[in-house]
């Protein structure tokens, strides 16, 4: 197993929320799929339009969903960690299948 950015984030998660009962306190998720992430790169590109904006990337449940979220078309590396057979039953779908890169 890996300690990743969210695997820290779901432990700081749990420890507001047994600090915290009442819900007081919110843990601001600011990775993908999280819209935020995808507008703030979005913003720096003022002067290009959203249908001309392609996300690459190797993740269906955090690259091709956190697209799909802000209406940005995407394109699944299929060398990285989510496979072709994933797809089918994947809630999202992504615009492109790409192969890989040469």
């Amino acid at each position: 197993f890996g300690i990743t950015a969210g695997a820290l984030a779901v432990a700081v998660e749990a420890v507001l929320t047994l600090r915290d009962p009442t819900g007081s306190h919110k843990f601001a998720h600011l990775g993908k799929p999280q819209p935020p992430l995808f507008e703030e790169g979005l913003s720096r590109v003022p002067n290009v339009p959203r249908e001309r904006v392609l996300m690459l990337g190797d993740q269906l449940v955090t690259d091709i969903l956190g697209a799909s979220r802000v209406g940005v078309d995407s394109a699944l590396l299929l060398t990285g960690v989510s496979r072709l057979h994933e797809v089918d039953l994947a809630p999202v779908k992504p615009t492109y299948l790409v192969r890989g890169l040469v």
